[in-house]
């Protein structure tokens, strides 16, 4: 990958942690993260907090995450040239791209677990008041 990238202004850092890795986050024009298998996301999230709009697949946990045309967009898995499309494009719209970190960043901020936990047992109660309320007309 490195050699079929090497004419394009893409960097290959290896492994990052702590202030290098916000760094990084930080001064990066776009994140992208086709993964499949990924059950959350956490990458996706520290990129969103440090303002940098997220590319993902719309396979696993990390398109919950994003915002479509919002704070990234979410992708077709499978469809390389939906992602090479979108890199290309999206890396011309230097006016998209900011408008595009200040939502990431935005939702990143906003994206506590007191929040998560109410929007998850708002979700099990609307459930439950759903089923109950069609077992009842069932019953009748």
């Amino acid at each position: 990958m490195q050699q079929s990238l090497r004419d394009y202004p893409v960097a290959f850092t290896g492994y990052l942690r702590g202030e290098q890795l916000a760094a990084a986050f930080a001064s990066s024009d776009l994140f992208v993260f086709p993964s499949t298998t990924d059950t959350f996301g956490n990458v996706v999230m520290e990129a969103l907090a440090s303002g940098t709009p997220a590319l993902v697949s719309n396979v696993g946990g990390p398109a919950e995450l994003v915002q479509h045309r919002e704070t990234g967009l979410v992708l077709p898995a499978t469809d390389a040239g939906r992602w090479i499309d979108a890199v290309e494009t999206l890396t011309l719209d230097h006016n998209r791209l900011r408008s595009m970190g200040r939502c990431a960043r935005k939702l990143a901020l906003e994206s506590t677990f007191t929040r998560a936990r109410q929007e998850q047992w708002s979700f099990y109660s609307d459930n439950i008041h759903r089923f109950r309320d069609e077992l009842r007309s069932q019953l009748r």
